[in-house]
């Protein structure tokens, strides 16, 4: 029921790309491209993998999404006798399009004076950020981990004289005034773990910001460095946008954003694979006995305040990032776009009038 109908039109189009999840894929077209963000942990969804297969070619974001498709498979069992009759696997061809940032902004020292009004307002030199959705599940359970980066953050600085800020870059589904209320009441719910600390301060800075305005924020004087202990990024396209502006990035060692950041060029927190809570995703996306990556958190304290403390050596390093990450501008997205499209899609016959 959530196909959406087919389109009335006068002919059956040559070309038919359908952006969406894979389950949702549909041929309307003589050659049909499915483009998908895909999957953030080690498994998908048999339907997810009927519907790469309806599709004469498939596009993911990342080697690590093209990875746990294809090794993905499914018993295909007789449903009289149980017997394993074959599998479900993925049988079309699938190729990896990076996610380009828009080279006309990012990488473009600017300033904004929306956000210069309210990082200025901020009385700590030292901020970092934390750039991308607050999704569903408990603590340690949302698919960024941003309930567990701020508890961590409060471990790491509270009890220090001298402390850093944390902006959170943030919302929850939608950015509404009610999502903002419950996003700040998921932080208090946190800092009441700590009672009578001096924390370090968490700024929230909630709702849709323009491309330019981003950039602004990357480049403000006061944000120093990225971070991300995600568990799972089928891109992570602000890490690509961020790491322009040659700043440190610490985040977490597994996923799609190993493709674009330079290994040694940021900081790789270490951790291990652990189950996916039922309560991270909804029931058409989670797949049991999937797994994700979680930081070893004593890893993560150790980073932060050496970066805090260690800047200058931590910048040093982000610069080369800067460059790295021009290998994956929109224009050179664009390119390999082109590639793609001449290697697969035929040429069709021209309609005589």
């Amino acid at each position: 029921d959530r196909f959406l109908p087919e389109p009335s039109l006068e002919k059956q189009p040559e070309l038919h790309i359908h952006i969406v999840v894979p389950n949702e894929f549909q041929t309307w077209g003589k050659y049909n491209i499915g483009i998908t963000a895909g999957a953030e942990f080690t498994a998908v969804r048999p339907e997810w993998l009927e519907g790469l297969n309806r599709m004469d070619l498939n596009i993911v974001p990342s080697e690590f999404t093209k990875e746990w498709i294809v090794k993905t498979k499914f018993d295909k069992t007789n449903e009289e006798t149980k017997e394993k009759v074959g599998e479900l696997l993925l049988d079309k061809p699938i190729e990896v399009l990076f996610e380009g940032y828009d080279e006309s902004i990012y990488g473009n020292k600017s300033a904004d004076d929306d956000i210069n009004t309210e990082l200025n307002s901020i009385k700590e030199d030292f901020c970092f950020l934390f750039t991308g959705h607050w999704l569903q599940g408990g603590l340690g359970n949302d698919r960024k981990d941003v309930g567990a980066l701020i508890k961590i953050f409060y471990e790491s600085f509270g009890k220090k004289l001298k402390k850093p800020a944390l902006i959170l870059k943030t919302c929850g589904s939608t950015p509404s005034v009610v999502d903002r209320h419950e996003v700040l009441g998921k932080i208090d719910q946190i800092k009441k773990q700590f009672p009578g600390q001096n924390l370090p301060p968490v700024y929230l800075l909630h709702g849709d910001l323009t491309d330019n305005q981003m950039n602004a924020l990357y480049h403000h004087p006061k944000v120093k460095a990225m971070v991300m202990f995600t568990h799972g990024e089928g891109f992570g396209r602000p890490l690509l946008e961020f790491s322009t502006t040659g700043k440190p990035i610490l985040v977490s060692n597994w996923s799609g954003h190993l493709d674009f950041l330079k290994k040694d060029a940021v900081t790789l927190i270490k951790g291990r694979l652990t189950d996916v809570p039922k309560d991270a995703f909804p029931e058409n996306i989670y797949q049991e006995g999937a797994q994700w990556f979680t930081c070893y958190f004593d890893v993560v304290k150790k980073e932060l305040i050496k970066c805090f403390k260690q800047y200058k050596k931590y910048n040093k390093k982000a610069s080369r990032q800067k460059v790295y990450a021009k290998n994956f501008t929109r224009q050179k997205m664009t390119e390999k776009l082109g590639m793609i499209i001449d290697k697969y899609v035929p040429e069709f016959p021209t309609e005589v009038a």
